[in-house]
């Protein structure tokens, strides 16, 4: 995690950059996001037990049944089964 130091520190180069600068900002954050996702997507296995980061699943426990290239299939005991985005997915 970041401090306040340092995201008062980005704000503050954010409000003084050229809209070339955002753009290679935004570019730069694209990129790290999707290789977090890479990362975590290598990590889980199918029938592994899984939590999501969404309030509509919190504090359910989740198996994955299919991972496929940006979204798995997760479902409860019960059957219920839901596509979730693999950024949301965390390990137990």
């Amino acid at each position: 995690m970041m401090t306040r130091l340092e995201t008062t520190q980005i704000s503050g180069i954010i409000a003084n950059a050229s809209l070339d600068d955002l753009r290679m900002i935004r570019t730069m954050l694209s990129n790290r996001q999707d290789m977090l996702g890479f990362e975590n997507k290598i990590s889980l296995q199918v029938g592994m037990k899984v939590k999501v980061n969404h309030p509509r699943l919190a504090g359910m426990d989740l198996f994955i049944n299919k991972i496929n290239r940006t979204k798995a299939t997760v479902s409860l005991k019960s059957g219920t089964v839901f596509v979730v985005p693999l950024s949301l997915i965390e390990s137990i």
